[in-house]
């Protein structure tokens, strides 16, 4: 009796401190596939397989420009001085305001070149337990979601771009996928309010992200749900959802569409075709966080993780095709929409479609980001 009521403190300490062991787990092993940069934090910024460093430079000034700022109420955002005598120039590109803010005690205690090294381990620890939260909703067991999330702060896409600072947290998706399953699946106000809530986050981690789980959330919702009949009765939940979204992502959607507008901003092709996906990229895999200024980046995760979630795929398939189904139907749309460009007939192909009929689409100069779904 006495061992029974001695154990429990023991099991609630346990689980009270579980969620924190699991985090520690998760940013010594962001340390580790960073490494060496834990000893020098406070003197180099990390780089992927970028040939030059200028974007880890300009992040390092964008995230100090978003503290600035916060400071000052936001005065003057969008008029950055590094682009002057330019106005509204800020808003062509990513402002990150979402890991600005993230940074800005940072910041302040430990300077700007530590706190952008804090914050890309920080994403890196949450993509891990984003990811492990998201796992666990697909209905893997807690051993297998854990691997699972190691595996999602290895993705290729994010290995490689180090000195992106933007396209590193895909914490944000995880939490928006993970909030519409709930959505799906209990419905609410409050889950709905959620969802938005989550896109809206992922919109200020970066727009690119953002604008493509737009396109990529309503078609894996109604297959999530098993169909377009349940779609009706999402109507008036999922204005919810499009109205909290809309409310905290307009700082920042509404002047960057303002400037397109102006300025009718239109990407190279050249460049679009150049930074697009390709089958050759998906085949070749890069050694993960490692090497340096690669021709063109590699998006391929290596033949035995491929084989690993084909049989994944055919086991699940074989249990619940319900579970498996909507997850293919994401991976298949972020495969092929990252090389939309080359899906066309002629003078016309997807990636120009989807310019002419979504809304900032005619902005996206790097469609290979998609590959992030895949």
């Amino acid at each position: 009796m006495s061992d029974a009521v001695a154990s429990a403190p023991t099991r609630y300490l346990t689980r009270r401190s579980r969620p924190w062991i699991i985090f520690a787990g998760y940013a010594v092993l962001a340390v580790a596939l960073t490494w060496p940069l834990a000893p020098r934090l406070t003197s180099c910024l990390p780089v992927g397989q970028e040939p030059t460093d200028t974007v880890p430079l300009l992040n390092a000034w964008t995230l100090w420009w978003n503290a600035n700022r916060l400071e000052h109420g936001w005065t003057g955002y969008w008029d950055a001085p590094i682009f002057y005598p330019e106005r509204a120039t800020f808003a062509l590109g990513e402002p990150q305001p979402v890991s600005g803010v993230l940074s800005w005690p940072l910041q302040k205690l430990v300077g700007l070149p530590a706190a952008y090294n804090g914050l890309l381990l920080l994403h890196l620890t949450l993509n891990g337990l984003l990811g492990v939260r998201f796992l666990r909703g697909e209905g893997l067991s807690p051993t297998a979601s854990r691997i699972g999330g190691v595996w999602l702060m290895g993705l290729p896409l994010v290995g490689t771009s180090l000195g992106v600072l933007q396209v590193v947290p895909i914490w944000g998706i995880l939490w928006t996928l993970t909030a519409a399953r709930q959505a799906v699946a209990c419905g609410g106000t409050r889950r709905y309010a959620e969802l938005g809530a989550a896109l809206a986050v992922t919109y200020g981690l970066n727009c690119h992200y953002g604008l493509f789980l737009l396109t990529l959330l309503p078609p894996w919702m109604v297959v999530l749900a098993g169909g377009p009949r349940r779609w009706r009765s999402w109507l008036v939940p999922l204005l919810v959802s499009t109205v909290v979204f809309a409310v905290l992502a307009s700082p920042i959607w509404t002047k960057q569409w303002q400037e397109l507008d102006r300025r009718s901003t239109r990407r190279d092709p050249l460049v679009v075709r150049a930074m697009s996906a390709t089958l050759p990229r998906y085949v070749r895999s890069p050694h993960p966080f490692q090497g340096r200024a690669m021709p063109v980046k590699r998006l391929g995760m290596g033949w035995l993780k491929y084989a690993l979630a084909l049989g994944a795929v055919v086991m699940g398939w074989r249990i619940d095709r319900h579970l498996v189904l909507p997850q293919l139907c994401l991976a298949g749309g972020g495969f092929l929409l990252s090389m939309a460009v080359w899906v066309g007939w002629r003078d016309w192909n997807l990636a120009q479609l989807m310019a002419e009929w979504i809304p900032g689409m005619h902005a996206i100069r790097n469609w290979s980001r998609y590959a992030v779904f895949f």
